[in-house]
């Protein structure tokens, strides 16, 4: 009887033993598959969270630059207050505009080597502030208070007004402010892209 007994077991374990090797394959090959493709999202997960980590920082970057570039085109008019109510010398002012020279190419190189991580706009905004505005402020400044000789003025002597200057010194303040804004704004969006 044991016997007849063994058998049914052999003939039991024969039908399920088909259905078994095939059901622990599948579960192996989709384990594997499954870890694979695990990895793979992680890997691209995270490389998306590190590019995004990374613009962010850059917009930081680029905004706290254009910021400190508003202040240096700030700065000229007090030194032009200053000058003009004689509280600083013409030697002093003009030690200051070259060290004001100084510090604003320094930053917009800073700002030109991270352009590459916003958008076109900003960066063909920045680029033509300082190509203009900026360029024309500094020699309107150089005209009224350096240069004498009317043969190497950049500018006619009734544009170079204190209160040509000073008006383009604002406008100019006025661009970067509407930068800063709009990178500000541009930051807040990726951080809450990041969170979603």
């Amino acid at each position: 009887m044991e016997h007849i007994e063994f058998i049914e077991y052999i003939e039991v374990v024969k039908d399920i033993l088909p259905t078994f090797v095939t059901s622990l394959t599948v579960g192996i090959i989709g384990a594997y598959l499954g870890s694979i493709f695990t990895k793979k999202w992680t890997v691209q997960t995270q490389k998306k969270f590190y590019l995004n980590e990374l613009k962010i920082n850059k917009l930081q970057e680029i905004s706290l630059d254009t910021s400190h570039l508003n202040r240096e085109i700030a700065s000229i008019l007090g030194r032009m207050v200053s000058l003009e109510k004689g509280e600083i010398t013409p030697v002093e002012f003009k030690i200051k505009q070259d060290q004001h020279q100084e510090n604003h190419g320094r930053i917009y190189r800073r700002i030109l080597v991270n352009l590459v991580f916003i958008e076109g706009k900003y960066s063909d905004k920045i680029k033509e502030i300082h190509e203009t505005d900026f360029l024309d402020i500094g020699n309107m400044v150089y005209d009224r208070y350096h240069e004498e000789k009317e043969g190497r003025r950049y500018f006619p002597k009734e544009v170079t007004t204190f209160k040509n200057i000073e008006e383009r010194i604002i406008n100019c303040t006025l661009k970067y402010s509407s930068i800063i804004d709009d990178l500000n704004l541009k930051i807040k969006n990726e951080l809450e892209d990041l969170k979603k």
